[in-house]
């Protein structure tokens, strides 16, 4: 059986803004002895740790390319063709595909009148 690798998340400024206010309340807690803000703080952080298994797991076996772009000029409309695809089961793939361009094709043939 093949290891699973999962795909390299790296954190964001967000996440330096959830540090921050999950220092605040802890020392919001500590400080005043507040049962419910401890209790607050632990379930937001329970969550919090929940949620990065969960992630890797919906990212694993994403694969997002990006197509050439047609040159333009400024003030033009450009098009950028992505493809995102994801394996679902083990033993056989099953891609899902979706592209921009395809998406507006279909937008344009569903708002046509017939």
């Amino acid at each position: 059986m093949k290891p699973r690798s999962f795909p390299l998340v790296y954190p964001t400024p967000v996440f330096g803004g959830l540090l921050f206010v999950l220092f605040a309340m802890w020392y919001a807690s500590a400080s005043q002895n507040n049962v419910a803000n401890y209790l607050l703080l632990f379930f937001t952080l329970a969550l919090f740790l929940v949620s990065i298994p969960h992630t890797l797991l919906n990212l694993n076996g994403l694969k997002v390319t990006v197509e050439s772009v047609k040159p333009a000029f400024a003030g033009k409309e450009v098009a950028v063709p992505i493809e995102v695809a994801q394996r679902v089961n083990v033993e056989g793939t099953h891609e899902v595909s979706c592209g921009l361009v395809e998406l507006l094709l279909l937008k344009l043939t569903e708002a046509r009148p017939t």
